[in-house]
């Protein structure tokens, strides 16, 4: 990806990064994800203005922040729509999701959606680490506020792995 290369090359060593990672369908992606990742960011950076949205009080100073979109593979897609009774083949699959991705995502220099699928999101991660060995990453799990509800996603937020829910306007 060349867009995390622009983005962590110039850093020096012992930059803190945070790294906001969205997995989902985005069957089509919409203007409110990729809003998602503007707005955390934003937090992430200290760039949040006005009163509705605070900066957490103890989330460390960040130097850059690098926003990731792995897409779920064509099965979890299919299931999902089965569930929704829309019908197995009305919906976009990888390749498509993929390129629709990469056009919502191309103004962003720090915006990407990643070459893997999400069961490979581990295995990233580590090749990130590896990468830039100098770096502190620190990953976030971005999800909508109803995905969160839902699955009860707070259950899986650690200190290692904090979640970013997002709720809609």
């Amino acid at each position: 990806m060349g867009k995390e290369q622009q983005l962590l090359g110039h850093l020096c060593a012992g930059a803190n990064v945070a790294v906001i990672v969205m997995v989902g369908s985005v069957c089509p992606i919409t203007l409110g994800h990729i809003h998602c990742f503007v707005e955390a960011r934003k937090i992430m950076l200290g760039q949040v203005l006005g009163l509705e949205v605070q900066r957490p009080a103890r989330l460390k100073q960040f130097d850059a922040c690098l926003g990731l979109l792995f897409l779920n593979g064509d099965g979890h897609v299919r299931y999902k729509m089965l569930g929704k009774k829309l019908g197995e083949d009305l919906f976009l699959d990888l390749s498509e999701r993929r390129q629709l991705a990469g056009i919502a995502m191309a103004e962003y220099d720090w915006l990407d959606h990643a070459p893997v699928s999400c069961d490979r999101s581990d295995a990233w991660w580590q090749g990130l680490q590896e990468r830039w060995p100098n770096v502190h990453f620190t990953r976030f799990d971005l999800n909508g506020a109803d995905d969160v509800i839902l699955n009860e996603k707070w259950n899986w937020a650690t200190y290692d792995r904090p979640l970013i829910t997002m709720k809609r306007p």
